[in-house]
């Protein structure tokens, strides 16, 4: 064919196609203006259900920010630390302070948040908002200012209530127990860095985070870590302030943040609901948590742990030992054995130490509860009357007094006396009997780049003696530390809870 007929019957065939294609399309609706009719329709939708949330989130500032109030006070904090104290679990994750405590410690102003819970004046916060506070004053959404009084603590769960002379406030609500879910909107809201009440949006991210070591650090053996996880904006201030759903109730109080930095990178961390409101409960009710105990050490299940014990799942709470501190132990009285898994109590799975720990946690004392335990290969049902849970030891975060002289100072590491809560706490650590700890001074802190990190020194270690002189306690430590040459090099004999023995470890004093 010639090669022009052949272009020209080409393009006849197209246009052929293309009046067909149109025809057929007109049919199914399929024409442009059917397309921008549709587009224009799902703008117009779109805009409204974004206006509706956008009304939504108004309507939830509106009810919920006049119950939102602003804890103020005085800390006592090390010289060094930032000029604003808001409580020392905002970024948990990498702080690690080094006071300089060559001079006594400062008062400074500190803050947090908080939610009226009762007209009467309750008021919900974090126990790491008011410990170790003074003079605690709350400013109410309206500017009104009260002194308050701390009705009680649970620093094993870091929920606080305090109390103003006050009446008909304005209040939240409570979310049902457990109403929860992973993508749903959510609301936080408190007193960011100074700035008082502020609102910030995001989704709920995660359930059920546990293993944080948030509370106390992990040094409180039993700390309640079974956090919601959120990507709403929280920053150091927000602590105590509520997380609240899209229909304005309560389902947590904002805790801590996952940050390098100290400021907002993405991740907040609130306590849920089920157990903030079990332990106001107590707290208003007597002033002190009561908490049950089975009397084990605990730990999650893994794989091999499913392999070698032929459990159906890797899921379960492993029996690790029974804890020495609990006297009477009513989970060795019962029969339950280390190796032992947990995988119900009275007829709720648990999963995790963290649903274990809940479980167990708020019972009373005395009560009896029903497990179901994996032992042998098969499933076994075990009655156990709960103990109690033994006092919290000493603080661990008291300061030694502030007389250190300049040489001391320059060794790069805080010590403390040997507290009965500070003996137990590094029992707890090296897993080890309080007894086993030799007399001596616990290191507190390490400088990362002085001259106790550069001769392997650890924090929570116990400094036993000093060249030639032993040491029991800060006195004889200093006295030591005073004859030291500088530019010498001399042996520190330390003990590491869990270390096979007592160690030396040569540090050159610095000129």
């Amino acid at each position: 064919m010639h090669p022009i007929k052949s272009k020209l019957t080409a393009l006849l065939v197209g246009v052929a196609s293309l009046g067909l294609g149109i025809l057929f399309a007109s049919t199914l609706n399929w024409t442009p203006t059917s397309q921008a009719t549709q587009t224009t329709e799902s703008l117009s939708t779109g805009h409204a259900s974004l206006r509706s949330l956008s009304n939504s989130f108004t309507e939830i500032a509106d009810e919920v920010t006049p119950a939102v109030v602003y804890v103020t006070g005085q800390r006592l904090v090390p010289r060094g630390d930032p000029p604003f104290d808001f409580g020392p679990f905002e970024d948990f994750f990498e702080r690690n302070p080094h006071p300089e405590n060559d001079q006594p410690p400062l008062r400074r102003p500190s803050g947090g948040s908080g939610v009226i819970v009762r007209p009467d004046g309750y008021i919900v916060t974090n126990n790491h908002v008011v410990e170790n506070m003074e003079g605690l004053q709350v400013i109410l959404n309206d500017q009104r200012t009260f002194d308050a009084k701390v009705v009680g603590r649970d620093p094993s769960t870091d929920v606080a209530v305090l109390r103003i002379d006050a009446s008909d406030l304005p209040t939240v609500q409570l979310a049902a127990d457990g109403d929860v879910q992973v993508g749903e909107w959510v609301l936080a809201l408190g007193n960011p860095l100074g700035l008082q009440f502020t609102m910030t949006a995001g989704i709920v991210s995660a359930i059920g985070r546990a293993n944080l070591n948030i509370i106390n650090r992990g040094e409180n053996p039993y700390a309640i870590e079974d956090f919601i996880q959120t990507d709403a904006a929280i920053n150091p201030g927000n602590s105590g302030g509520p997380l609240v759903n899209i229909d304005g109730q309560v389902i947590g109080i904002n805790t801590a943040i996952a940050s390098q930095t100290g400021r907002y990178m993405g991740y907040g961390f609130a306590i849920p609901i089920t157990i903030v409101r079990n332990v106001t409960e107590q707290l208003i009710e007597t002033g002190s948590v009561k908490r049950a105990v089975l009397g084990v050490s605990i730990q999650a299940v893994t794989p091999l742990d499913q392999e070698a014990l032929g459990l159906p799942t890797a899921s379960g709470v492993l029996i690790a030992d029974f804890d020495s501190r609990v006297e009477d132990n009513p989970a060795r009285k019962a029969g339950v054995k280390p190796r032992d898994v947990v995988l119900a109590v009275d007829g709720h799975k648990v999963s995790t130490p963290s649903q274990l720990q809940q479980q167990i946690a708020f019972h009373k004392p005395g009560e009896e509860v029903e497990l179901v335990v994996w032992r042998e290969g098969r499933e076994r049902t075990i009655d156990v009357a709960l103990g109690e849970r033994p006092a919290p030891p000493d603080s661990v975060t008291q300061f030694v007094s502030g007389d250190q002289n300049e040489l001391e100072s320059a060794l790069g590491m805080e010590v403390q006396d040997l507290s009965s809560g500070v003996r137990s706490n590094l029992a707890e650590r090296g897993r080890i009997g309080a007894a086993e700890i030799p007399e001596g001074v616990a290191v507190r802190s390490v400088e990362p780049s002085g001259p106790a990190a550069d001769a392997r020194i650890p924090a929570n270690s116990v400094i036993t003696q000093v060249g030639d002189h032993r040491v029991r306690n800060v006195e004889e430590y200093r006295q030591a530390v005073e004859d030291l040459q500088p530019g010498s090099v001399v042996y520190f004999r330390i003990f590491r809870p869990g270390g096979s023995g007592q160690e030396f470890r040569a540090l050159r004093i610095p000129r």
